[in-house]
C-alpha cells in the first residue's frame, strides 16, 4: 500500500493491522495463494503511514471466491491512497487454469487495468474525488474461459454504484449486436431513400447502420437535426429506424460524446454558464459593445492563439452572455486580449462593467465542452439518452471521448470520460450497447465489441494483421471488430487500390476471428456504376460475411484462417458447399528496362497449375528536366546560411482552390483547416526538436 502527496521519505510500505487481533502483517513481495490471502482478510483492518501521519480504515469482506476492500475513512491529507497493489504470476489469459480481476465498484476508485483478466491487481483513490467509500472487489475463478463471465455477471447485478447494463462487458459475448457489421451514414439517409440503404446493407450482408453526426447532419451536444433536410426532426428518424428494424437492421447513434457544436443551443444565442473554461480573468475597466481590445487584471503572457482540430485551446472568451474571439494577447502589462470580434458565434455584443469575470473557454476538435461539474454536463448526457430511447437506437458510439483529458488533465481523463458514460447509462430506461473511441476500466461494462480502427490507405493486408494482433493480445473477452474499412480506387500517390485478394484476406480473418466489419463509404449503386470493381469487392465481402454470421466453418478451419500472413481463397464446391483453399501471392518488382529484374523464378507450392498474373503500374519520378515538373523551392545563391530564404513556388490555394484535399464529395473548408492544423502541429514539433538538438 502507498500514499502520495506527502514528503518522499514517508512514501514507504505501510504496516497492516488486522482487527480484533493486534498481529501486524507487513506487505512482502512473496508469492501467496488466493486462499491464504482470503484467510487473512476476514475482518476489518487499519493501515498506518506513521511518518506521514496518515491512516486509513479498511472494511474487508470475503464472499465465496472473491474479496472486497472499502475505505471507511482516512485521516491526514494524502493526495492519493493505493489500497490494493498485488503483482501476480498470472498472464491474464482465459486459457490459464485460474483467473482473477480487480473491479472498481464506483466512479471514484481508479483501476487502470481492464477487466476481465489482469496480471496486476491495483486500486487507487484520489483526494480530488473523495477517498471515503473507495471500493474494489477481486473475484477469482478456476477455468476462467468458462466460469469468469458468469461470475462477473452476478457481481455486476449487485453493484449499486455502477449503472447496470447487460448489453456489454460480461454479457457482450452472448449478445448478437457486438458481432454485427455496419455501414456508416453521414447524413444522406431519409424517408425517401431508406430502402436504398437497406439494399446497400444487404449487398454486403450487413445488419447495422451507424449515423455519424456533425456537419449538416445533427449537431453535437444538443443533437439537433438539420431542419432543412429533416423538417420533422427526430420524428422522421423514428420512422426511418422503425423501417430498418423491421428489416433486421439495427441503427446506431454516433456522437462526439460531451462535445458541443458552436451552433448548438448551449452556445448561441446565449452561451450556457456551464461551458468549460481554462482560465478566469477580471476586466480592469468598462468595455463597450464595440471595443476590439479587452484589458484584464491577470496575466495573458501564457495564452496561446494556436488552434486546430487536435489543439486543446480556443481563442474564445465568455463575458456574461457574450462570446468574444481574439487574435492576439499582450505578453507584458497592461495585459490585453487584442483583435477582438464581438458578439461571436451568434451571441449579442454588449457593454460590460469593470470587474466583470471573463472566461477563456476550452476547446478541442473544433468544439466547446461542458464543465464536468455543471448541470450542462448532465443535460448533454440526458439529451443523448433521450434521443437514443425515443428513436429506437440499438447502439451508441461515443466518438471523441478520447478528448476527456481536456476536462481535467490527462491524469484524470479516465474519471471524466467514465462520469459521462455513467450519466448516459443512468438516464437510459433500457440498456443500450456502446462503443467508444477510448477505453478505460469502467467502459468495459458497457462496451459491445473491440475495437474499430480508422481505415488503411496502404498495406491493407499488413494493416489487418496489426489490427488483429492489437485487439487479440489484450484478452478482453469481447466480440472483435475489424472496421473501419473503405475499398479504394486508383488515387495516387498515397492510396493503394483495393484488389480481390485484399478482400479475400480480410474476409478470411473476419471468419477466423468471428469479427464484424464496418464500411465508411463507396457501397451505393451510383458508386458501383462508376467503379464496377467496387461492386465485385462488395460481393466478395458479402460471401464472407454471410458465412461468418452463419458460423458455417468449424474451429479447425477458423484456427487456420487466424494465422497472420497466411492467405486463403473462398470457393464453392460442385455440391454447393463452401470451402477455403490456401493461396500464395508472390510479388516481384520490375524496375524499368533493368534486365536483372525483368526475369525471375517463382516456386509453386501446390499441384501443377496455370499461373495467374496481376500487373500493377507503380509510381515513379519524372526526369529532372521534364517540363511538367513542379518547382518546390527557388535556388539559393551565395551563402546558404545567410542568403535569401527559400520560398514556396505554389500556394495551397493554387493547388486546391476550395482549401481541401481528398475526395471532392467530402470536401469542406472545415476539413481543410483541420488537416492544415494537424500538419502544422506536427511540423512545429519537428522544428522544436531540431532546435533543441542544435550545438
Amino acid at each position: 500500500m502507498s500514499v502520495t502527496g506527502i514528503p518522499a521519505p514517508a512514501q514507504a510500505l505501510a504496516s497492516v493491522q488486522l482487527q480484533p487481533t493486534s498481529e501486524n502483517v507487513k506487505t512482502e513481495p512473496n508469492q501467496v495463494s488466493l486462499k491464504s490471502l482470503l484467510d487473512q482478510l476476514e475482518s476489518n483492518f487499519a493501515v498506518r503511514f506513521e511518518e506521514a501521519v496518515v491512516s486509513a480504515e479498511i472494511l474487508s469482506q470475503v464472499s465465496g471466491n472473491s474479496f472486497s476492500w472499502e475505505i471507511l475513512g482516512v485521516s491526514g491529507s494524502p493526495e492519493t491512497i493505493t489500497f490494493l497493489d498485488i503483482p501476480l504470476t498470472l498472464k491474464a489469459s482465459p486459457d490459464e487454469p485460474f483467473g482473477v480481476c480487480a473491479l472498481s465498484m464506483n466512479l471514484e476508485t481508479q483501476v487502470d487495468a481492464l477487466p476481465p483478466l489482469q496480471s496486476h491487481l491495483k486500486a487507487t483513490c484520489h483526494r480530488r474525488f473523495g477517498m471515503k467509500g473507495g471500493k474494489v472487489t477481486v473475484p477469482g475463478v478456476a477455468q476462467p474461459r468458462q466460469n469468469l463471465l458468469p461470475a462477473l455477471q452476478e457481481m455486476m447485478k449487485k453493484a449499486k454504484n455502477i449503472p447496470f447494463s447487460d448489453e456489454g462487458g460480461a454479457w457482450a459475448l452472448s449478445r448478437k449486436s457486438g458481432y454485427g457489421s455496419y455501414l456508416m451514414n453521414f447524413g444522406s439517409i431519409n424517408e425517401e431513400n431508406v430502402d436504398d440503404w437497406i439494399d446497400n446493407c444487404r449487398a454486403l450482408g450487413f445488419n447495422q447502420i451507424d449515423y455519424h453526426g456533425g456537419s449538416d447532419f445533427f449537431r453535437f451536444g444538443d443533437l439537433e437535426l438539420n431542419a432543412q433536410k429533416w423538417p420533422e426532426g427526430w420524428n422522421s428518424f423514428k420512422r426511418i429506424n422503425q423501417r430498418l428494424l423491421q428489416q433486421g437492421i439495427m441503427p446506431i447513434l454516433h456522437t462526439y460524446a460531451f462535445f458541443l457544436d458552436k451552433k448548438s443551443v448551449y452556445v448561441t444565442p446565449v452561451p450556457d454558464k456551464g461551458l468549460a473554461f481554462s482560465g478566469r480573468f477580471t476586466l480592469v475597466r468598462p468595455v463597450t459593445d464595440s471595443d476590439d481590445e479587452i484589458e484584464v487584471k491577470e496575466s495573458t503572457a501564457d495564452i496561446s492563439t494556436v488552434t486546430g482540430f487536435f489543439e486543446r485551446n480556443s481563442v474564445t472568451l465568455r463575458i456574461g452572455e457574450e462570446l468574444v474571439t481574439f487574435t492576439g494577447v499582450s505578453r507584458t502589462a497592461p495585459f490585453r486580449f487584442t483583435g477582438c470580434k464581438r458578439g461571436a458565434h451568434g451571441t449579442k455584443a454588449s457593454a460590460h462593467k469593470a470587474g466583470a469575470q471573463t472566461y477563456h473557454l476550452k476547446e478541442c476538435f473544433g468544439l466547446f465542452l461542458p464543465d464536468p461539474g455543471s448541470l450542462l454536463f448532465t443535460k448533454v448526457a440526458q439529451q443523448t439518452a433521450r434521443i437514443a430511447e425515443e428513436n429506437h437506437f440499438g447502439g451508441l458510439y461515443f466518438d471523441a471521448i478520447d478528448g476527456s483529458d481536456v476536462l481535467g488533465g490527462g491524469e484524470y481523463a479516465w474519471y471524466y470520460g467514465t462520469k459521462f458514460i455513467f450519466e448516459v447509462a443512468k438516464h437510459l430506461k433500457r440498456p443500450i450497447g456502446m462503443e467508444m473511441s477510448a477505453m478505460w476500466h469502467h467502459f468495459w461494462h458497457y462496451r459491445t465489441r473491440w475495437q474499430a480502427w480508422d481505415k488503411p490507405i496502404r498495406g491493407q493486408k499488413r494493416f489487418v494483421d496489426l489490427h488483429l494482433e492489437s485487439i487479440r493480445s489484450q484478452n478482453i473477452m469481447l466480440p472483435l471488430h475489424l472496421g473501419w474499412w473503405e475499398n479504394k480506387t486508383w488515387d495516387p500517390p498515397q492510396t493503394e487500390r483495393s484488389f480481390p485478394d485484399h478482400i479475400d484476406y480480410l474476409g478470411a480473418k473476419m471468419i477466423g476471428n468471428n469479427a464484424g466489419l464496418s464500411m465508411l463509404k463507396g457501397v451505393d449503386k451510383e458508386t458501383y456504376k462508376e467503379n464496377p470493381l467496387l461492386a465485385k469487392l462488395a460481393e466478395r465481402i458479402k460471401q464472407h460475411e454471410e458465412l461468418r454470421q452463419q458460423n458455417y466453418f468449424g474451429e479447425e478451419i477458423k484456427s487456420a484462417l487466424r494465422q497472420p500472413g497466411k492467405e486463403f481463397r473462398l470457393f464453392n464446391r460442385a455440391d454447393g458447399s463452401w470451402g477455403f483453399k490456401p493461396a500464395v501471392y508472390q510479388r516481384h518488382k520490375v524496375s524499368g528496362n533493368d534486365a536483372s529484374t525483368s526475369r525471375w523464378k517463382v516456386q509453386n507450392e501446390f499441384a501443377p497449375q496455370q499461373p495467374r498474373f496481376r500487373i500493377e503500374a507503380l509510381m515513379s519520378v519524372k526526369p529532372y528536366d521534364d517540363p511538367g515538373n513542379v518547382t518546390l523551392t527557388r535556388s539559393l545563391e551565395g551563402d546558404i546560411l545567410n542568403g535569401p530564404r527559400a520560398s514556396y513556388f505554389r500556394t495551397m490555394k493554387s493547388t486546391t482552390p476550395n482549401g481541401v484535399y481528398g475526395d471532392p464529395t467530402l470536401a469542406s473548408p472545415e476539413k481543410g483547416n483541420r488537416i492544415t492544423a494537424a500538419v502544422m502541429e506536427a511540423l512545429k514539433k519537428v522544428v522544436t526538436e531540431l532546435y533543441l538538438l542544435k550545438p
